[in-house]
Formats: C-alpha cells, sequence, structure tokens
C-alpha cells in the first residue's frame, strides 16, 4: 500500500540525540505512559541496572517550547560487552508485543550502533567494550523511540525523510580522552549510511551516536522539505539550554500536496567523442548491473564538428560515487558531471500472479504502481516472464502480453 502522510525530521538547526527524538514524539502525541512503561521493563533484561524512569516534562529552549525527556538510571557497571546489550536486547524484544517492523527497527539501530563501534576500535561485536554508549540510556532511548512511532503508526502509515544533520563542532572529554566532533561512532554511522551532515563554529557535540543511528535507520535523507501541507509539529528540547541557538529537534507531520511520492536522485553525465560505440555498450551493461535507476545515451555533434555521445546516468545519492567511478574507468573521459535533480514517482511493488494459458500454469511478477491513497495507477508484468511465456506456448509476445494485462485487470 502507498504511504498516506509525510514524516520530515529536522535537525539541521541543533543536531539529534536519541532524548530529543523521544520528546519530539511525545509532543506529536505518542502515549507517554507506553514509552515509560516499555522503558521500565528494561532492568529485567539487562545486568547491573537496578531502576530506570522516564521524565517527561515541558521546557523551553531559547523561547521555543518543546517536550525535555530525561531517563534516571540507578545501575552500577564500568563498562559493558556489545554482545551483553545485544543479548538483551533480544531477550526483550522475543518477549514484547511489539510488530515485526518495531523489532527490526530495534535491532537495526543497535546493530548499527555497536558496528561503528566496533570498527573504530578494531573488535568484534560481542567482545566490544561500551562505556557511555553501554549505559542502559542507550537501550532506552532505542526501544523508548521505537514504540512510540509503532504508536503513531509510523511504520505503516508514513513516507519518513531527514534534512541534513548538524554535528557541531569543537572537542568533547569522554572516557577515552578528548575527542573531536563529531566524535568517531557519529562520523562512522553517518559515512557508512552516506547521510549528509555539517558542521558550525561551537564547542559542543549536537549530533551524539544514538541519536544519528536512530535517525539513519528511519528516515532517507532530503535536503529540503517536500511538498506538503503541515498537520502537526513536534519539539523536542536537548539537554542544554544554549545561548547562541534553540537546542530543539523538531518533527514536523504532513500530507503530500499531490499524488505523488518526491525522491531525490543524482545525475551524472559526461561526453565522450573518442571512444567506440562497443564501449559505450559495455559501459550502459554496467551502470545497470551496478545499480543505476537509468542510463540513456544521446549522439550529438561537439566542437570541431565531431561526432559525440552525451551519455547520461540516473542513481541515487548513495550510488553516485560508484557511477562516477564506473564512467571515468570505463570510459577514460576526463569529466564528469553531477548534479542533483528532485523527481516525482509513484509508490510501486512487485506481486506475482499465476495464470493458466493453453492448459499450462505459469507465474508471472506485475509491477504495481500506486500514488499515496492506495489507488492503482498502473501495472506492468514483468517482460522476462512474458518472453518466458510466449516462447514456451508459441504465441506472439504481443498476445501474451494482452492476455496477461486482461488477467490482471479481472484479478484486481
Amino acid at each position: 500500500m502507498g504511504f498516506k502522510k509525510l514524516m520530515v525530521i529536522d535537525p539541521q538547526q541543533a543536531g539529534i540525540s536519541g532524548d530529543m527524538v523521544l520528546g519530539a514524539l511525545i509532543s506529536l502525541g505518542a502515549n507517554k505512559k507506553l514509552v515509560s512503561q516499555t522503558i521500565e521493563k528494561i532492568p529485567n533484561y539487562l545486568k547491573n541496572c537496578e531502576k530506570i524512569k522516564l521524565e517527561v516534562k515541558e521546557t523551553t529552549r531559547g523561547e521555543i517550547r518543546g517536550i525535555r525527556v530525561k531517563i534516571k538510571t540507578e545501575e552500577k557497571f564500568t563498562f559493558r560487552k556489545g554482545g551483553e546489550l545485544k543479548e538483551a536486547t533480544e531477550k526483550f524484544l522475543d518477549e514484547s508485543n511489539f510488530s515485526d517492523r518495531t523489532k527490526n527497527f530495534v535491532l537495526d539501530c543497535l546493530l548499527t550502533l555497536l558496528k561503528a563501534e566496533a570498527k573504530i576500535h578494531g573488535s568484534t561485536i560481542e567482545d566490544l567494550r561500551l562505556h557511555e554508549t553501554g549505559s542502559a540510556d542507550t537501550l532506552a532511548d532505542i526501544l523508548g523511540v521505537a514504540v512510540a512511532l509503532e504508536d503513531l503508526k509510523v511504520f505503516e502509515d508514513f513516507e519518513v525523510y531527514s534534512l541534513p544533520v548538524c554535528v557541531g563542532g569543537g572537542n568533547i572529554q569522554t572516557t577515552h580522552g578528548p575527542l573531536s566532533i563529531p566524535t568517531p561512532a557519529t562520523l562512522e554511522i553517518l559515512t557508512q549510511k552516506k547521510f549528509p551532515f555539517k558542521g558550525i563554529n561551537i564547542e559542543e557535540e549536537l549530533a551524539t551516536p544514538t541519536g544519528v543511528s536512530i535517525l539513519t535507520c528511519l528516515a532517507k535523507p532530503t535536503n529540503h522539505f517536500p511538498l506538503m501541507k503541515g498537520i502537526r509539529i513536534g519539539y523536542g528540547a536537548g539537554e542544554k539550554n544554549f545561548e547562541f541557538l534553540p537546542n530543539v529537534l523538531r518533527i514536523v507531520v504532513g500530507k503530500p500536496l499531490n499524488k505523488f511520492f518526491e525522491d531525490e536522485i543524482y545525475i551524472v553525465e559526461t561526453n565522450l567523442d573518442d571512444v567506440d560505440g562497443e564501449v559505450v555498450g559495455y559501459l550502459i551493461e554496467k551502470l545497470f548491473k551496478e545499480g543505476a535507476k537509468d542510463v540513456f545515451v544521446t549522439p550529438c555533434m561537439g566542437k570541431k564538428g565531431r561526432p559525440m555521445f552525451v551519455v547520461k546516468t540516473i542513481t541515487s545519492m548513495e550510488k553516485m560515487e560508484k557511477m562516477v567511478n564506473l564512467i571515468f574507468d570505463e570510459t577514460g573521459t576526463l569529466g564528469v558531471r553531477v548534479y542533483p535533480c528532485k523527481r516525482f514517482i509513484l509508490y510501486r511493488e512487485i506481486q506475482p500472479y499465476i495464470l493458466n494459458i493453453n492448459g499450462k500454469t505459469f507465474k508471472i511478477k506485475v509491477k504495481i504502481a500506486k500514488d499515496p491513497t492506495g489507488k492503482i495507477i498502473q501495472t506492468k508484468p514483468e517482460f522476462e516472464d512474458l518472453k518466458k511465456i510466449a516462447s514456451e506456448t508459441g504465441k506472439s509476445l504481443r498476445e501474451i502480453a494482452k492476455t496477461v494485462k486482461k488477467f490482471i485487470q479481472q484479478s484486481s
């Protein structure tokens, strides 16, 4: 089904932390009693954690009102191993009534965090020694956010985006000594997830490892708000009250103003006037194999009357660098142009159909495109499946395509 609502997380001013996300979600209407009851169960699963309590209060940061969430813990530990935190989380989820989507989100957030820490320290997740990150606060933030998202039906009804993350600047004192901002774990997560971020000239950590692990597992990056009509705004207040900026994270909920979903892509293109057509053909195959959304070639006339090709590739931000490197490697071109582009798309899903033709049973995959209300706009059978049916039945491809489309219409 298509998504009917949009959620946009805005960490570009004051960054993001787990408690700020939780505060903003409660500000949006998440059931704080349900969140509190979930978090208070953590001591049943995490060793050396005797008690944990959630405090929720309204406050102001830079004269902007928001919800401040504080997690109070009674625990004794020097460090916890990553395996211990992972095992406690898995046991918690096994005995919970969370949906599968919520459970997957919790594990994704935790593993994103643990993998980043393990890579930095040259350890495995199981043997990784966690100090600040090993606190019950980390698990409380992730579980609290997860149950708040489930209560708001975000996993069911929303498409979630995030603006670029402000990480802060300067240095922070940790158990490992002074560390540059962003801290290694925060930087590792943002880099691995290819999430845009920026710094500002202050001596503060504005984006925490837990905050960015939650963000990158929940939202798609975007550089601007999509075209939408705002419905509600939630403000989550950070711990500190800065003089130079309001320390709040805002989350905006709204509805799209058109029947399309907004998507950000990158156009990667180059001019080729000294490359054989066979090389261009091979390049097209490789670009598609590596995940290009589309590739097309335009023949034209270049300088000094030379015939040339313009090769254009449409790709995601995550695969843009790979496409650029591939074009350089395969063509020897001296330059590649890259620019971001906005597009509107329909929600698409693949659905299998079973049909009988000439006494034979065939399985065919059909791409179904829907608008945000769930209305079917277009159906398109998989071309390779149509070819196979045409070959095995001896009928023309055109006739098979017509038969399959008629069957889909009758079945819908």
